[in-house]
């Protein structure tokens, strides 16, 4: 036998002070009575007694000392050497994926893996040893190598799937990591098949097990799936994006798939709104594993949130008479991929300002765009107006207006460029596509004759220019607004004539809007995004560099942000830059952030309130985890039976604890049966 402590077996010195008090002579307290006739009839003074006389009651001085050696033993905690080596290690790797949330399974597939789960851990034995890893779009370890029944217990309630796809393949290698070479290790997997790489993890699983029959059998712990499914019918809608048109400003698609994961023909209705009011209802009718596709064409001015929803599902049966007959099912095995939500770029009436002598091309350019108010003057005015997009054509002032600005073929030099000679039929060659300002734009087959030489006296981001190095289209970097530069002539150039003229007006539009483009990206869940929030936004919010920003999931948790500001001298990264995810539930995430301001009465403190700077749009979007069907070939591995314990389950100081207990009771019934004779 070994001992964890011990030293604990030090504390069998207390027996000499247990057996010297026992031992020890009590004196009697005299007391004056009237007369001890009575009281020598019951205490007989006997005036030589012997130092074993004191040991009339031995069975009770032996309960003591014997409670004093279990208890010292129960410190030391005993074990014997056998049950080291039989000790066992065991991860389990639970999948948190979203289709662990069907309820095929009563009450969810999730629930009835953790319901096992804790089975296991009631069956756990002394020195035995669990960890528990989730397996989500990262794995993560809950609990570390853990022998206390009730931690494991609290572990495993705490667990809740989410919405998201998992991966088994990072989940168990972290699970071998954490067993490393014990000779007695495995790896349970609580699993539904239909996460990604189940398939292919069990076969290396299989292959590896091949091996290990050749070599030694503990070089690597066993592994095990218990899958917790059946082959569930299910449909679910596996994209869903939304763009504004190429063609039409007013316009806008919506992209969305819908899958039916059955052998059953299912019959269900998509219904589009557009921030709670109602933009479209489309019958559907999908047959077995039928893919339903199509970009939906629609109208709106205003943005905002674009929700899909599939309804009225009813799936068709065929009876013993060849006909198909409908059922309507309350809703599918998993309801998270039956919505998916977007956000639509709004459009809004953008005011704009021509300061030209007069050129047919740039007017009908701003005129084509519905979204655009024009006012054109032929000379520069005395007062430049509030909220509007200047656009100067070969007339500038000697002070560029603060605001947004358009330049286009400036004649003079200002206090943000200088304008030198003229350069006759340069080539552009040097654009930057990355730009949103360039998007779909060349300009190297264009022909320009001529174009100014430009020469930016701070900050600028040129956008195109010639081999030589000089500038053709820049933006300057400036603190009262954007501008950007064109040194063109409209009149000599074919530009007017060409395709990308229009669009990169249309770019600058949307550039000066603060739209970044067509097309908001709906993430998927699981995924890490990085998010851009134009500086603008929230100047007047803070006077910090960077501001503080939070994160708001669809459940209403919040998370504090952390923003950088880039240092780059294109405006267009002059932007907080900050990463949110993993983004483990399907909804809508808000970034939003602090803004103070006067409670409107004198004297009275300042308020805080919330603005939204974005907002982001997650679905589930993941083909795997709405087939709600394991995968093919995946089953389950034989059980050899739960972690039971097939000798003592708890450890020797459990059951010296206890037997003290009982001797503790035996003794104190001793002592109130005592009698001295």
């Amino acid at each position: 036998m070994s001992f964890g402590v011990p030293a604990a077996l030090f504390w069998l010195v207390l027996a000499v002070p247990i057996i010297a008090l026992y031992v020890l002579k009590v004196r009697l307290r005299r007391v004056p009575v009237s007369t001890n006739l009575f009281w020598k009839q019951i205490y007989e003074e006997r005036s030589s007694r012997s130092l074993w006389r004191h040991f009339r009651h031995l069975l009770s001085l032996l309960l003591q000392l014997l409670l004093l050696l279990l208890l010292a033993l129960a410190v030391a905690d005993p074990y014997l050497p056998w049950q080291l080596t039989q000790a066992r290690r065991t991860v389990f790797v639970v999948d948190r994926s979203a289709s662990m949330q069907a309820t095929d399974i009563e009450p969810t597939r999730f629930a009835a893996a953790v319901s096992e789960a804790h089975a296991w851990a009631d069956g756990l034995r002394a020195h035995d040893e669990m960890a528990i890893v989730t397996a989500g779009a990262r794995p993560e370890v809950i609990v570390g190598m853990c022998s206390h029944v009730p931690t494991l217990h609290r572990a495993f309630d705490g667990l809740i799937p989410l919405d998201g796809p998992a991966e088994l393949k990072p989940a168990v290698d972290l699970a071998r990591q954490i067993i490393g070479e014990h000779p007695r290790g495995r790896i349970i997997v609580l699993t539904d098949g239909c996460a990604s790489g189940s398939e292919a993890h069990t076969k290396s699983i299989r292959e590896d097990s091949r091996e290990f029959q050749q070599i030694d059998v503990h070089t690597e712990p066993e592994i095990e799936f218990h899958l917790f499914a059946t082959d569930a019918s299910n449909i679910g809608i596996t994209q869903f994006q939304v763009r504004r048109s190429m063609s039409d400003p007013l316009g806008y698609e919506v992209m969305s798939q819908i899958r039916n994961f059955s052998d059953t023909c299912i019959e269900c209705r998509l219904e589009l709104e557009l921030d709670g009011l109602p933009v479209d209802i489309l019958p559907l009718k999908l047959e077995p594993n039928e893919i339903w596709s199509r970009s939906i064409e629609k109208t709106s001015l205003a943005g905002g949130l674009l929700s899909g929803r599939l309804t009225e599902i009813r799936t068709f049966d065929q009876s013993t008479d060849g006909e198909l007959t409908s059922q309507i099912r309350p809703l599918n095995a998993i309801s998270v991929d039956d919505m998916a939500w977007a956000v639509l770029p709004n459009r809004g009436i953008q005011k704009v300002l021509i300061v030209s002598p007069g050129n047919l091309f740039l007017r009908k350019v701003f005129e084509a765009s519905p979204l655009v108010a024009i006012e054109a003057v032929k000379k520069i005015p005395a007062e430049w107006p509030q909220d509007t997009l200047i656009v100067l054509h070969q007339l500038t002032p000697p002070t560029v207006p603060l605001g947004d600005v358009l330049v286009v073929d400036p004649a003079e030099s200002t206090d943000l460029w200088t304008v030198g000679e003229s350069l006759t039929d340069p080539s552009i060659s040097n654009q930057d596509t990355d730009s949103v300002l360039m998007t779909h734009v060349r300009l190297d087959n264009v022909l320009v004759p001529q174009v100014r030489k430009v020469a930016a006296l701070g900050a600028s981001h040129v956008l195109a220019g010639t081999d030589s190095g000089d500038p053709v289209y820049l933006e300057l970097v400036r603190d009262g607004g954007r501008c950007l530069l064109l040194t063109t002539n409209l009149e000599e150039s074919d530009l007017g004539f060409r395709t990308a003229f229009p669009i990169m007006m249309s770019n600058a539009l949307g550039w000066f809007a603060g739209t970044s483009g067509e097309l908001t990206q709906a993430s998927a869940t699981g995924d890490v995004a990085s998010v851009s929030i134009q500086r603008s936004k929230i100047d007047e919010l803070t006077e910090s560099t960077v501001p503080r920003l939070q994160l708001i999931d669809p459940n209403g948790h919040r998370t504090e942000l952390a923003v950088t500001s880039s240092s780059s001298t294109n405006s267009e990264s002059r932007q907080l830059e900050t990463v949110i995810g993993p983004l483990n539930r399907a909804g809508l995430y808000r970034i939003v952030a602090p803004s103070t301001g006067p409670t409107g009465v004198t004297g009275a403190n300042t308020r805080t309130e919330e603005i939204l700077l974005k907002t982001v749009a997650v679905n589930l979007s993941n083909v795997r985890e709405s087939d709600l069907r394991p995968a093919e070939n995946l089953k389950s591995v034989d059980d050899n039976g739960t972690v039971t314990a097939d000798w003592l389950p708890r450890p020797g100081w459990f059951y010296l604890a206890a037997l003290a207990g009982v001797l503790t009771l035996t003794e104190w019934f001793l002592y109130n049966r005592r009698f001295v004779d």
